[in-house]
C-alpha cells in the first residue's frame, strides 16, 4: 500500500477550494490538507498489521499501535477544528481531552 501524499494533499486542496461551504483562506486550506496527510505512513502501518495480525512480534505490534496514538489523533483533531470548526470532545468521558502541564509548574 502506498500513499502519493502530494497527489492526496492536492486532491483535498481542489475539493475544499471547490466546495460551496468557506474552509477560510489558501493557507488554512493548504493546513488541512497537511493535517490530513502527515500521517499516511502511520496509517499504512496499522493497516498493514489489520490486514495479517499474527505477522508482527508483540514489540512491533506495540510500536505500530503507540506510533499512531502518538502522531494520528492531534493531527485529525486540527483538521476537524480548521475545517468545520469541530472541537475534540471527550465524548467517552475518560478524561481525554485535557491540557497538559509542563513539567515546571
Amino acid at each position: 500500500m502506498n500513499f502519493n501524499t502530494s497527489v492526496i494533499r492536492q486532491r483535498l486542496l481542489n475539493a475544499l477550494n471547490a466546495s460551496e461551504d468557506d474552509y477560510g483562506s489558501a493557507e488554512n486550506l493548504r493546513d488541512i490538507a497537511f493535517h490530513m496527510t502527515d500521517w499516511l505512513s502511520d496509517l499504512k502501518e496499522w493497516v498493514k498489521f489489520c490486514q495479517n495480525p499474527a505477522a508482527l512480534s508483540d514489540d512491533e505490534v506495540i510500536d505500530v499501535l503507540i506510533g499512531f496514538l502518538c502522531h494520528v489523533p492531534e493531527h485529525v483533531a486540527a483538521a476537524a477544528k480548521l475545517s468545520i470548526d469541530q472541537p475534540v470532545r471527550d465524548i467517552f468521558d475518560i478524561g481525554a481531552v485535557e491540557i497538559m502541564k509542563n513539567d515546571n509548574e
